[in-house]
């Protein structure tokens, strides 16, 4: 899974901005960059005493630091400084997953839920997600939202949904079935 999320700061004066984001069990956070005026600063991997050390120190020297921690229950805080007045920073986040497949379907939940938190609603929400698949690929929907599903080949489809100005209160959640094989 790509994240990719860009903080606006509204307000004239230096902001932080903190990005709580809950995995799914099992998930694995593969790496964490903060893009600063077009540049990637890709994050490393630390203790969070260490971790935590360093950010306030960067803070200090008002440089341009980003923390990502695990703050238990499979849930990360990111921290970002500074966002600079009528400005914006983006970070980008990937994790992996492996998927369940229970009575014929294979499930993925995109954790959204968070973001009925946000102080004000959120300007812009996409979601895609790229299904691909050795065989054919038969049912796919969304009982948490409405999609669009766009097949590409029989082993290839493409689910999205957007969303503006709104508050997403709930999960994205798809399922798809392996097409059945015929039986000879």
């Amino acid at each position: 899974t790509y994240v990719d999320q860009v903080f606006v700061n509204e307000t004239d004066r230096e902001q932080e901005a903190t990005y709580i984001f809950p995995l799914p069990p099992g998930a694995v956070v593969k790496d964490f960059t903060l893009i600063v005026d077009g540049k990637p600063m890709p994050g490393e991997i630390l203790e969070r005493e260490k971790a935590v050390a360093i950010y306030e120190e960067i803070v200090r020297k008002r440089k341009d630091p980003a923390l990502l921690e695990y703050t238990g229950r499979n849930t990360y805080r990111a921290r970002i400084y500074p966002i600079p007045g009528r400005g914006e920073r983006r970070i980008e986040l990937r994790y992996t997953e492996l998927l369940g497949f229970d009575n014929g379907l294979v499930s993925y939940n995109y954790p959204m839920s968070t973001e009925k938190f946000s102080s004000k609603p959120i300007r812009e929400t996409v979601f895609e997600a790229s299904i691909r698949a050795e065989g054919k690929i038969g049912a796919v929907y969304s009982p948490s939202h409405e999609v669009d599903v766009s097949r590409k080949a029989d082993g290839e489809v493409v689910v999205s949904h957007e969303e503006t100005n709104s508050k997403p209160d709930r999960d994205m959640i798809l399922h798809y079935s392996p097409a059945k094989q015929d039986v000879t």
